[in-house]
């Protein structure tokens, strides 16, 4: 679910084995296009929602590839 630009953004709390067993599950590439340690989230509350919306563009764009290789 894509949460950036919604009112609520979604989080999930993984320790490093079940982050690693995800990754295997579903591939690096997906994973870290779809979750984000939220130590690499600098900013992320205090950004507008222009540039909140201009990310999810260019995400909406990513997702795409992304999924298309499937």
């Amino acid at each position: 679910m894509e949460s950036l630009g919604d009112d609520t953004l979604a989080f999930t709390v993984l320790n490093s084995d079940e982050w690693k067993e995800l990754e295997n599950s579903v591939g690096k590439e997906k994973l870290e296009f779809f979750f984000t340690p939220v130590s690499q989230l600098n900013g992320l509350f205090n950004m507008s929602m222009d540039e909140a919306m201009d990310i999810s563009e260019k995400r909406q764009i990513e997702k795409e590839k992304i999924l298309k290789n499937d």
